[in-house]
């Protein structure tokens, strides 16, 4: 049931089986099984994507509720263990750098919690108080979502003689780009490759701030979100906007355990700081990344 609204949220199967941290063809074939044993198809492929059929929608629907409530016990039930009330967890498939320093922040005001990380892979509600990604899970307790311009980012030398960039222009530079697992970068690559062009990758790393610094070398450009991996404050990078608007969203979502009220308190800090950092108010902007955010 939890593959198969993975599926019904991102519509493609690769992507889901990466999520689910599952092999693609064990994926396809719980899905098969489960078509079999319901006596209805549940998806419909197009192209490289799938679609949910009348039967799919109906499901998706009915099962959502069922599989999130499964879920809450089943985390309710844990909480109520003494060693698990002072634990948090929380899986970062995006924003990872702005959650680092909010998490920093709060340990640092709450230094009994413990907090568990995960970032391979997909969060699910079974295994994660919060996750914080650019999909939505199927299901949640409370989510809040984080819109952001995605840039692109050159060295601060290179001259740039029009204020915005085309697709066209970009076609013909070499890039430099996260690992080609990292949900950001497909989201990119897609977007070039709907421009009619496949992106020319020079050098890929896993970290922002290391393919920042390969950036700012005049090695390649690079696509940027405009908040979520830290601005480009040391100045030897510069961010340039497209000429067509995109943008990318990050989600903040909270699982499910409502009786946990250490979860309730460092879900509503970390909203509260991810507000902050998505402004484009340049004083919020501004107090959060001098380190100013212990007093949230």
């Amino acid at each position: 049931m939890k593959y198969f609204l993975d599926v019904a949220a991102t519509e493609h199967m690769t992507q889901s089986a990466h999520r689910l941290g599952i092999a693609q063809p064990a994926l396809s074939r719980q899905i098969a099984r489960l078509e079999q044993e319901l006596g209805t198809k549940l998806f419909l492929r197009e192209g490289r994507g799938l679609h949910l059929t009348r039967e799919g929608r109906l499901l998706k629907d009915r099962l959502t509720p069922v599989v999130g409530e499964l879920e809450n016990i089943k985390r309710n039930l844990a909480y109520c263990r003494d060693d698990a009330r002072q634990e948090i967890r929380i899986h970062l498939g995006a924003a990872s750098h702005i959650a680092a320093d909010a998490i920093a922040g709060w340990m640092a005001e709450n230094p009994n919690a413990r907090v568990v990380l995960t970032q391979m892979g997909q969060g699910t509600d079974q295994d994660t108080d919060i996750i914080v990604d650019s999909l939505r899970p199927p299901s949640s307790a409370a989510c809040r979502s984080f819109s952001e311009r995605v840039m692109v980012a050159m060295s601060a030398t290179t001259p740039t003689p029009n204020q915005s960039l085309s697709f066209a222009e970009l076609s013909k530079s070499d890039f430099v780009s996260l690992s080609s697992q990292s949900g950001f970068s497909r989201f990119t690559h897609e977007l070039c490759r709907s421009a009619g062009f496949e992106p020319r990758i020079v050098f890929e790393s896993d970290n922002p701030s290391v393919v920042r610094k390969v950036i700012a070398l005049g090695l390649g450009i690079g696509f940027w979100p405009e908040h979520s991996w830290g601005g480009t404050r040391e100045g030897d990078v510069k961010l340039v906007p497209l000429d067509t608007e995109i943008r990318r969203e990050v989600h903040l979502c909270l699982t499910g355990a409502n009786d946990a009220p250490l979860v309730q308190e460092f879900y509503a800090y970390l909203s509260h700081y991810f507000a902050l950092c998505f402004s484009s108010e340049p004083t919020k902007a501004s107090m959060v990344n001098s380190g100013k955010h212990l007093s949230l």
